[in-house]
């Protein structure tokens, strides 16, 4: 679990959810010197929940209130319920079915009859006076044993089995109907676990007014809590007590006379003896909506105590068991104690009915398989509170609230369990046994006394504490059962949020200082407004004064000190926050570096597919083009002809072609040749007359040679050169001798001429040139 949110303003001094929390100070009754409660080291669970309403426990006095309607009023939008409970309440906890709430004192037990949520909302806030039943009149009283555990039957028929359990190992179980009023009176099943596990005949619990002797059980089995195993198939018949020495016990079959479950879960691989008969004896009733009778099949026997391996450290204060699963079929036993440990345990062989006539069994075994601490104070009683997840659970101390997950080694051992046994275990059994049970602090503080976990749709999953400052608050975020993620580089690790600063008690505690003249030692003094006269009488009043002063004010100086070493405490967590953002920013930088890069690299990728797609595609063309037995088109042979005549005209070698092309080209040459041969013949010598008359070589391309390009280039080239050598010689020729004079009009006629048809080569010229450039490039 991860912590989102941490006290919101709603339980923030004085707000309504404050002062539904908080209790309000009660004045001194003449007490001269300051009176300080001193923590007992018993278990408070005064807080209980049904749906988004939850129950509180404030001394005696009983307070009701919905989360959702708390957190959005101004006014106090709370219940007081009243309750005939005359000592302080230590323990709330509310029945399955939500009708009934069992309220616990030190001795005595009370079950109140539970209104229904649309009477609580309805109508102005005020005072429900509930209906109220006293649990044993004779049974659980101040002589009898402390209570230590009242549980919910989980098989109950209708919801309200209750089973007590006192410290001096008496178990009592109890079937309650409202309208039956001698139901709170006597219980069903009365079972003493020091007479059990000696094996004695009698082994109910002493009565009221009996005496009882010495037995060397009274401390070695003094029990420090119970719970249930489960809440089906004989998970949820038997009954887990761990004394405060160490021992660990289990009590199966516990049930009351009439309970409900599925008979397909108990039946085992193997059933012999008194199990099977007991099974048989069930299914022979006639059962109506799957509700069955208790066989009158004797007493259960009490297995245990079960061998540990090694003594556990401290004073077991409570014990919490998770039952097996379809994919686990390993049961979970922790156990907490007052050193600070959570010792887990493997429950290998499983639990299963025992009763006095069959033989004993052997020695059972829990092995131990981690031991987590949680921090402590020298008077801490640890209890442990279940989870919403199967293998978590919170565990509440005075000074902190932690979640403890086995989900990081049970996943591995559920998957080693289930998959058939293949090489390499041992390797996996060493990676299992490097796994660790996971302890995440939730909430830190001091005088923290009880604890409940609430999940509503508007809130989430929430967790509230009292403390005598006043309410602790925390949301929640359940991890997910994947594997643990892996950190990448540049990720930022976001801080928890941090716990809110409360202000000590001693700054809203009223003083007893006004106390002191209306008690009876001072009733017959003068008024101490008056004129003050020296007297013994005098001087006593203001040495019992000075003393209430002195000790108010040491303590009111101590709860200063505290907020200056808070406040510098703050200031120097400020600066390391500003550190911190400095180097959150210089990884965005970097981050926003890396990211533009992995965008370009993303890009080219991109580029590159594309790429690579087109020369797929160029390749399958290809592929179709040269295709043996497949003609060509006529486009694709027109243009063969003119690569060829190109190809021939430019000189490129092309040897090694074969085909239909290569004869192509081979019939072209004959073709060519043959021409040649005829303008040989008809002019040997290779000359033509030009423009002024002389002979000017002609290229060696005749026929279809002379319309290319390269002919049309030579001979544009060749005119070019000899336009201009005659102009240069006219001009020569124009010094020289004296020509007779030419009419103005008819010269500039004839340079016009020759201009326009220099210009007209020259941008042919040009033209030539490019298209030939075009055409390497193209056969490149």
């Amino acid at each position: 679990m991860k912590v989102l949110a941490r006290d919101p303003s709603w339980l923030a001094r004085p707000s309504p959810g404050f002062n539904f929390f908080h209790a309000v100070p009660k004045q001194s009754s003449g007490s001269l010197a300051v009176e300080k409660e001193e923590p007992t080291p018993t278990p408070h669970r005064t807080l209980a929940v049904r749906g988004s309403e939850i129950f509180v426990a404030v001394g005696r006095e009983i307070r009701w209130a919905d989360v959702n309607t708390l957190k959005d009023v101004e006014d106090d939008a709370f219940r007081v319920l009243k309750t005939p409970v005359s000592r302080e309440i230590t323990q709330l906890t509310i029945s399955p079915s939500g009708e009934m709430m069992a309220i616990l004192t030190d001795h005595t037990c009370h079950v109140a009859i539970l209104p229904p949520s649309s009477r609580l909302h309805c109508g102005e806030y005020g005072e429900v006076k509930l209906r109220v039943f006293q649990l044993g009149p004779t049974v659980h009283v101040l002589e009898q044993g402390a209570l230590v555990s009242a549980l919910w039957h989980p098989m109950a028929p209708t919801g309200e089995g209750l089973v007590t359990v006192t410290r001096d190992a008496g178990v009592r179980v109890w079937e309650l109907d409202a309208r039956n009023r001698a139901s709170f009176d006597e219980p069903t099943l009365a079972v003493d676990l020091r007479k059990l596990g000696n094996g004695a005949l009698d082994c109910g619990t002493s009565r009221f007014g009996v005496s009882k002797g010495y037995s060397p059980d009274s401390v070695a089995m003094e029990v420090a809590g119970a719970a249930f195993g489960g809440t089906e198939g004989w998970e949820g018949m038997t009954l887990w007590v761990a004394m405060s020495e160490g021992d660990v016990y289990a009590l199966c079959p516990v049930l009351p006379s009439r309970w409900v479950g599925e008979l397909e879960g108990l039946r085992g691989d193997v059933l012999d003896g008194d199990v099977a008969l007991w099974i048989e004896e069930v299914e022979s009733q006639d059962a109506i909506g799957g509700v069955y009778r208790r066989p009158e099949f004797g007493m259960a026997r009490l297995q245990g105590p079960f061998y540990l391996g090694r003594e556990v450290d401290g004073e077991v204060t409570d014990i919490s068991v998770i039952p097996p699963s379809n994919e686990l079929s390993i049961g979970v036993v922790c156990l907490a104690t007052n050193a600070g440990k959570v010792h887990i345990y493997l429950d290998l062989e499983g639990i299963e009915p025992e009763w006095l006539s069959t033989p004993a069994a052997d020695e059972k075994e829990l092995i131990l398989f981690e031991m987590v601490s949680v921090p402590t104070t020298k008077t801490s009683y640890p209890k442990i509170l279940p989870s919403p997840s199967r293998y978590s659970f919170l565990i509440t101390t005075p000074s902190t609230i932690a979640s403890i997950s086995l989900t990081p080694w049970i996943t591995l051992l559920e998957k080693e369990l289930s998959s058939p046994p293949t090489p390499g275990s041992s390797l996996r059994l060493s990676t299992l046994l490097s796994a660790h049970t996971t302890a995440r602090k939730l909430i830190s503080s001091e005088g923290i006394t009880s604890s409940t976990l609430l999940s509503t749709p508007a809130l989430g999953t929430i967790i509230i504490a009292t403390t005598n400052s006043g309410p602790l608050y925390a949301e929640l975020s359940p991890s997910p059962p994947s594997p643990p993620a892996q950190v990448s580089r540049g990720t930022t690790s976001i801080p928890p949020p941090r716990q809110s600063y409360l202000p000590p008690q001693t700054f809203y505690t009223n003083t007893t200082l006004p106390s002191l003249t209306q008690s009876d030692t001072y009733k017959s003094l003068t008024r101490l407004d008056n004129r003050i006269r020296f007297s013994p009488a005098t001087l006593s009043v203001i040495l019992d004064a000075h003393r209430i002063l002195a000790g108010e004010t040491r303590l009111l100086g101590l709860a200063a000190a505290e907020v200056f070493r808070v406040c510098d405490r703050c200031v120097v967590e400020l600066k390391e926050l500003v550190r911190r953002g400095g180097g959150i920013e210089e990884g965005a930088l970097v981050l926003a570096q890396d990211r533009e890069i992995k965008q370009r690299v993303e890009g080219v990728a991109r580029k590159s597919r594309v790429l690579e797609e087109r020369v797929s595609k160029l390749g399958e063309k290809v592929a179709r083009v040269g295709r043996q037995g497949r003609g060509l088109s006529k486009r694709e042979e027109r243009f063969g002809e003119e690569v060829g005549m190109l190809v021939r005209e430019l000189g490129v070698d092309v040897s090694g072609e074969g085909g239909g092309d290569h004869n192509q080209e081979k019939g072209g040459k004959d073709k060519e040749g043959e021409t040649n041969k005829e303008d040989e013949n008809t002019q040997p010598s290779g000359k033509k007359r030009g423009i002024d008359g002389r002979n000017v070589t002609k290229s060696p391309h005749k026929s279809r040679g002379e319309n290319s390009f390269v002919t049309r280039y030579e001979n544009a080239k060749t005119m070019e050169k000899t336009l201009v050598e005659l102009a240069e010689k006219a001009g020569k020729e124009e010094k020289e001798t004296v020509m007779p004079p030419l009419p103005s009009p008819f010269r500039k006629r004839q340079v016009e001429a020759v201009w326009e048809l220099l210009d007209r080569e020259a941008a042919l010229v040009e033209g030539v040139g490019r298209r030939l450039r075009e055409l390497r490039e193209g056969c490149l």
